[in-house]
């Protein structure tokens, strides 16, 4: 995603509507505050599975990894 001082930050984001040009994404922060974006088409990837399941561990409280993951590391192992 493009910032207004020039520089970029990767986003993970629903694309909630779309053009050949641009497409809205929406995406909540930490403090789960939702968020929303036109962003240039060229800038959106999707993502694949792998890292969706980063991002759940991401997301998951540090203190619960061990239930969910237990010593899988994400992204390189099915869920």
């Amino acid at each position: 995603m493009p910032l207004a001082d020039g520089g970029t930050v990767s986003v993970y984001a629903v694309a909630e509507r779309w053009n050949p040009s641009y497409v809205l994404v929406g995406w909540a922060d930490e403090a789960r505050h939702g968020h929303w974006a036109w962003i240039p088409a060229g800038n959106v990837e999707r993502v694949t599975d792998s890292d969706w399941v980063i991002e759940e561990y991401r997301r998951c409280p540090e203190h619960l990894r061990g239930i969910r993951w237990g010593t899988r590391l994400p992204g390189f192992l099915p869920a």
